[in-house]
């Protein structure tokens, strides 16, 4: 009996996937179940009021904080900032990513850097701070806070950091709109007001991130958050989070995952008091598009609710709301031009490249114009008509002959037809799929020329029976007997 024996390349190919589960799921644990690495950076000018003994305090009483209120789900460093960085950094405190990589390139190792500044003033201390991931390299919202003396600074500093800090998420499958996301420490997790949970009613942003083999993210590509696209959590089960994805484009996130490619999730946190909507077309040359009608509904709810037309910008001011996902509706007319998920005051302005419309509805008004003309053209025929035939019937042949002449004056279904290649001719778009649509509507408008009502058969058909009726011979009403 020949023994089975697995050849060499069987037993390559076994232990290097066993290899690459065994990554895999290292990474995961590591992801789960390791605490996110915080680094703390104090951006403060010497100044009497905050000496460098000031300053260690401060990092001790953040450290004790962040222990007692995050627990193992944040491993904190605080440090003054390098000087390198506090001379490149801008007022808004958000310096571009690539600039670190050249300044301080071991920071992005890390999972999020949180810069502090502190500004003294007359009346205590002046807070900023904001965060920048180090997955999705993204800064995050830009927190002021304010302490009335040294000894508040702490807790100032505390609460405009942990108000900046967004949790990360990981999008682990995609089926279609199902989306499942394993959060970052989420196996830490022991109590239920964690800042790193993100329940259900939370919005996530989802970005792609694309690295080269060193794993540093491309240049240019690397980091995309995918425009008007948004995950609504539904549910949580321990570190994973059941999502649901919104999007005002089709196959926005793909179900397959790429080696070199990382698809992250960054918690939405509004905080700009409204978001400005500008609406633009999607083709060359751009132009606003003015007088545009915005609706919003709430995914779960069939209301829908008028926000008002875009101004002569182009543009609409949508108030931040209670950090909930919308759906923005967009009409020109009676036509739906899209429907783009939103959280208003997650973003100061935002801009969304549409099908220029306008050509589609003076396409409409011009069809719909048409259609009128056509209504009263064959009314008032079928009026003359009817009264030449009364005219007729009653002899009064002269009347007849005028009413023929008034009706040979109407508009004929040539005239009609030269008009309507006339507007034709002037209604033009550049977005192809409009130039199609407003193909369509002529194409259907151009059959109402051939309605029966306006045929050219009729003039002819009156001139006959006038004719007959001239022919005829008239027959004279006989005289009644005089009496004698």
């Amino acid at each position: 009996m020949r023994s089975f024996r697995p050849s060499a390349l069987v037993l390559v190919a076994a232990l290097t996937l066993s290899g690459v589960a065994r990554s895999v799921a290292v990474g995961q644990a590591n992801w789960e179940y390791s605490p996110y690495q915080v680094r703390v950076w104090i951006v403060a000018e010497p100044h009497p009021q905050c000496p460098a003994a000031i300053q260690s305090d401060l990092a001790r009483r953040l450290s004790a904080r962040a222990q007692a209120v995050c627990g193992a789900v944040w491993d904190l460093a605080v440090e003054p900032a390098p000087p390198g960085f506090v001379a490149a950094l801008p007022d808004e405190l958000n310096l571009p990513a690539a600039q670190f990589q050249k300044l301080s390139p071991d920071v992005l190792k890390g999972d999020k850097l949180l810069v502090v500044r502190l500004v003294p003033g007359s009346l205590g201390w002046e807070v900023e701070a904001r965060e920048f991931d180090c997955h999705g390299w993204q800064w995050g919202p830009l927190i002021r806070r304010s302490a009335s003396s040294t000894a508040e600074l702490s807790l100032a500093i505390w609460d405009a950091a942990i108000e900046a800090f967004v949790p990360l998420a990981r999008i682990e499958t995609v089926d279609g709109p199902s989306v499942v996301a394993r959060l970052r420490a989420g196996g830490l997790v022991v109590r239920s007001n964690s800042p790193v949970l993100m329940d259900k009613g939370s919005i996530l942003q989802p970005i792609i991130r694309r690295n080269d083999r060193a794993g540093v993210p491309l240049p240019n590509t690397g980091i995309q958050p995918l425009a008007w696209t948004l995950l609504a959590v539904e549910s949580r089960a321990d570190a994973l989070v059941q999502c649901k994805l919104h999007s005002g484009y089709r196959a926005a996130l793909s179900s397959r995952a790429s080696p070199r490619s990382e698809r992250l999730a960054l918690a939405v946190k509004p905080h700009y008091p409204a978001t400005t909507l500008e609406l633009r077309s999607r083709t060359a040359p751009q132009r606003l598009l003015t007088g545009y009608e915005i609706y919003a509904k709430r995914p779960d709810k069939e209301e829908v609710v008028h926000l008002g037309s875009s101004d002569w910008r182009g543009q609409i001011a949508l108030p931040k709301g209670d950090g909930s996902l919308e759906l923005l509706l967009i009409r020109n007319g009676a036509q739906l031009l899209a429907r783009l998920p939103i959280v208003a005051g997650q973003d100061e302005h935002l801009v969304a490249d549409l099908m220029d419309d306008d050509g589609r509805l003076q396409a409409e008004g011009a069809v719909a114009a048409l259609h009128s003309r056509v209504l009263d053209l064959v009314a008032r025929r079928e009026i003359l008509a009817s009264r030449f035939r009364a005219r007729l019937k009653e002899g009064k042949l002269d009347e007849a002959q005028a009413l023929l002449d008034q009706f040979r004056l109407l508009e004929s279904r040539a005239d009609l037809s030269r008009s309507f290649d006339e507007m034709q001719k002037a209604v033009a778009a550049s977005d192809r799929l409009t130039q199609q649509r407003i193909g369509k509507l002529f194409d259907d408008a151009r059959k109402l020329l051939t309605v029966k009502g306006l045929s050219d058969d009729m003039v002819n058909t009156l001139v006959a029976e006038l004719t007959r009726a001239r022919a005829a011979p008239r027959t004279t009403p006989t005289s009644a007997p005089t009496a004698k």
